[in-house]
């Protein structure tokens, strides 16, 4: 009993600091989440929890992607739709209604729905190079109809055709030391944060940490 109200005024008076500096809180919040972290009975109710915190703060975007690592495509498409319900059930829960893009295993708009901040951007197991490669295929498919030249091919030309142009300000890898490669073109100058817990065991002290750290960073952007 007193851990948990220990737990609870540390919480509190993280909250606090980071309130205190409301222009140094993040627009965007990318999560990168594995399958087994997020497919558990604690990984959904970690999420919905975060995603509380974050509307709480002002966050405007939750951008989640759940690297899947099942290399048959039958198994993959199984984890990618039980991953998309689950996340469906959770947003039904919510006592409100945030903005909403699911992306399908093979970068499809699987769903929309209008609504207010955050708006949570879900991609499950369609990753970075997935979504350059897609983009690049769309250029071309324009250049041969005519309707893009190859000199005005730039980077602003290949950030219209990605699935997310904003970029993210904190990049979240639960439960892992290797980079994902998920937003590999807009996460280039997001300051990244890793930690040693798997997302299960993520705690709302965990989130108010990364975000209290990452006020306190001083930003170069490659600089």
């Amino acid at each position: 009993m007193v851990n948990i109200m220990i737990s609870r005024l540390y919480k509190l008076y993280l909250h606090r600091r980071i309130m205190r500096n409301r222009d140094s809180i993040p627009g965007h919040i990318t999560l990168v989440l594995s399958e087994s972290g997020l497919l558990t009975s604690d990984g959904y109710k970690s999420l919905q929890s975060t995603v509380d915190i974050c509307r709480e703060l002002g966050i405007q975007m939750i951008s989640i992607y759940v690297d899947i690592l099942d290399t048959e495509n039958r198994l993959k498409q199984e984890v990618a739709c039980r991953l998309i319900a689950d996340l469906e059930r959770m947003v039904s829960r919510l006592s409100y209604s945030p903005k909403l893009k699911i992306y399908s295993l093979d970068g499809e708009l699987y769903k929309e729905v209008d609504g207010s901040v955050p708006e949570i951007f879900f991609s499950a197991g369609f990753g970075g190079r997935d979504e350059i490669t897609k983009a690049v295929r769309s250029i071309l498919g324009d250049v041969e109809k005519g309707r893009v030249k190859v000199e005005e091919i730039d980077e602003n030309i290949l950030e219209s055709r990605l699935m997310l142009q904003n970029e993210p300000d904190v990049v979240i890898r639960a439960g892992g030391r290797n980079l994902s490669d998920f937003l590999i073109w807009q996460s280039v100058y997001s300051e990244l944060f890793f930690t040693d817990i798997n997302w299960s065991d993520i705690r709302d002290i965990d989130v108010l940490r990364i975000i209290r750290d990452y006020q306190m960073r001083q930003r170069r952007f490659g600089r």
